[in-house]
C-alpha cells in the first residue's frame, strides 16, 4: 500500500509537470503568434513609410526635371543668354534683378519682397576709418561704374517706371510683414505676459479678481513658430496697415509747408494721430524703418 500511495504521487505530479509544459508551450505559441503579428503591422507600417518616401523624392524629381530647361544648359547657350546686352542690364543695372524663370512667393526662386527685407541691416564696422578723400574716391568710382554699366538706350524712362514701382511693392512687402512679425511677437508676449502674470497677477490674486489662471512663476521661452508663418506675418501687417497708414507711407501732410515747416523731422505719432482720411493727402513715398528719419541707416565713420 505504501508502494502503491508513492507510485500514485509520483503519477499526479507528473501528469502536473505534463499539464505546465503544455501551457508554457501554448502560451510561446500564443506569443509567437502576437509577435508575428506585430511584425505584419510594423512591416506594413514600415512599407508604407517608405512608399511616402519614395512618392516624396519622386515628386522632388518631377519638379527639378520640369525645371531642368532652366538651368541645365551648356555653356554656349549661357553665354548666348547672359551675354548679351539686354540680359546684362535687366541681371546686374538694379538691385535684385533676374533673368529666365520668375521670383515670387509661389515659385521655388524666393520670395521677391525678401532682398528687401535685409535692407540696412548691417554695417561696415571695419577698425580702420577712411578718410574724406577715399570716401569721395569710392563715390566717383560708383558713379563711373554706373555711367559706364548703365544704358541710356534700354533704360527708358517707362522702365525705369515699372522697376522702380515693382521695387516699391517688394519694398512694401517687406515693410508690412515686418511690421506684422513684431506685431504677433509682441501680441504673443504679451499673453504670455497674462498667463505668467508676476507681480501684478499676484496682485489681482489678492484682490480676487479673475484672469491671473496661474501662480506667478518664471516665463518660459516663446515659441518661435511666428518666425516662419509669413502668411499670419503679412495678415497681421495689413490689418496695421488698413487701420494705420502712416507707418508705412509718406502723405503730402508730413512734407514741409506752412503749417509744417519741419516736415518728417517733426511729425510722429502724436502729430499723426489727429489726422486721417482726407486731410493726410495722398502718399508720396515709403518710409523706411531701418533708416529712422536718418540720412544714413548707420553711421559712417571717417579718419
Amino acid at each position: 500500500k505504501i508502494k502503491r500511495a508513492a507510485l500514485e504521487r509520483r503519477r499526479i505530479k507528473a501528469l502536473r509537470v505534463a499539464a505546465n509544459a503544455q501551457r508554457e508551450i501554448e502560451k510561446r505559441g500564443a506569443r509567437r503568434l502576437e509577435w508575428e503579428k506585430e511584425l505584419e503591422i510594423t512591416q506594413r507600417e514600415r512599407d508604407a513609410k517608405k512608399a511616402l518616401y519614395k512618392r516624396a523624392k519622386q515628386k522632388i524629381v518631377d519638379e527639378l526635371e520640369s525645371e531642368a530647361h532652366l538651368w541645365l544648359t551648356t555653356p554656349e547657350e549661357v553665354e548666348k543668354a547672359l551675354g548679351n546686352p539686354t540680359a546684362s542690364q535687366k541681371l546686374w543695372a538694379r538691385p535684385g534683378g533676374m533673368i529666365g524663370a520668375q521670383s515670387g512667393q509661389d515659385t521655388g526662386f524666393g520670395d521677391d519682397g525678401e532682398f528687401w527685407r535685409y535692407e540696412c541691416h548691417t554695417w561696415d564696422a571695419r577698425p580702420t576709418y577712411k578718410s574724406p578723400k577715399e570716401v569721395m574716391l569710392d563715390e566717383l568710382e560708383n558713379m563711373a561704374y554706373l555711367q559706364t554699366n548703365n544704358s541710356e538706350h534700354y533704360w527708358t524712362k517707362e522702365r525705369v517706371e515699372a522697376e522702380e514701382r515693382k521695387e516699391q511693392r517688394a519694398r512694401l512687402r517687406a515693410i508690412v510683414r515686418e511690421e506684422g512679425r513684431r506685431a504677433l511677437l509682441e501680441k504673443q508676449r504679451q499673453m504670455m505676459k497674462d498667463v505668467y502674470g508676476g507681480e501684478e497677477a499676484k496682485t489681482e490674486r489678492q484682490k480676487g479678481e479673475k484672469g491671473a489662471k496661474l501662480p506667478a512663476t518664471t516665463m518660459p521661452a516663446p515659441k518661435l513658430d511666428y518666425l516662419a508663418d509669413y502668411e499670419a506675418q503679412e495678415r497681421a501687417g495689413v490689418e496695421m496697415l488698413q487701420r494705420d497708414p502712416t507707418k508705412f507711407f509718406i502723405f503730402e501732410s508730413d512734407l514741409p509747408n506752412a503749417k509744417n515747416l519741419g516736415g518728417l523731422q517733426g511729425s510722429g505719432d502724436d502729430a499723426d494721430s489727429g489726422l486721417s482720411g482726407a486731410s493726410l493727402g495722398r502718399p508720396v513715398a515709403l518710409k523706411n524703418p531701418f533708416f529712422n528719419y536718418q540720412p544714413t541707416a548707420f553711421p559712417l565713420r571717417m579718419g
